[in-house]
């Protein structure tokens, strides 16, 4: 009775120390965070023979049975959210990366296009000139030797 009533004051306390809570996480979900207080100081005040990991899925020692986490990830991620807010301690979130979006590739290959495109308009003058002069040739073929 008394663990129990130590693990209620913790739950408590815990429950005190997160005010934002409130305004942040629906109200299943600030039980959900009591709840894992409880079963936490529960656990700190009669620790089991073997160690009991509630956030993994384990397989029993004796039966040899696989025994599913205590707590889905979904309720992990709250519990998670939780923790940051209280800003207590614990690993928290990994830090953003630095790198670079990857981004389409139309804007990925803009600049080579675009100098591409500079190179070919700078060369335009002499490319429609042996265009013309390619034409004329062709014409000059087409045409009959015959004099009628």
């Amino acid at each position: 009775m008394a663990a129990r009533n130590a693990a209620v004051e913790a739950a408590t306390a815990l429950y005190q120390q997160l005010p934002r809570l409130d305004r942040i996480l629906t109200p299943r979900e600030t039980t959900l965070v009591c709840n894992v207080a409880t079963k936490v100081a529960s656990l700190a005040a009669n620790p089991p023979s073997h160690p009991v990991n509630l956030y993994t899925v384990e397989r029993n020692q004796t039966t040899g049975n696989w025994r599913k986490p205590r707590y889905s990830a979904r309720q992990q991620a709250v519990l998670r959210k939780a923790q940051l807010l209280s800003q207590s301690h614990g690993a928290g979130h990994k830090p953003l990366r630095t790198k670079l979006p990857k981004l389409p590739k139309d804007q990925r290959a803009k600049a080579e296009r675009e100098a591409k495109i500079q190179e070919r308009l700078a060369a335009m003058d002499k490319t429609m000139e042996e265009w013309r002069r390619q034409k004329a040739i062709d014409k000059a073929k087409l045409k009959s030797d015959l004099p009628f």
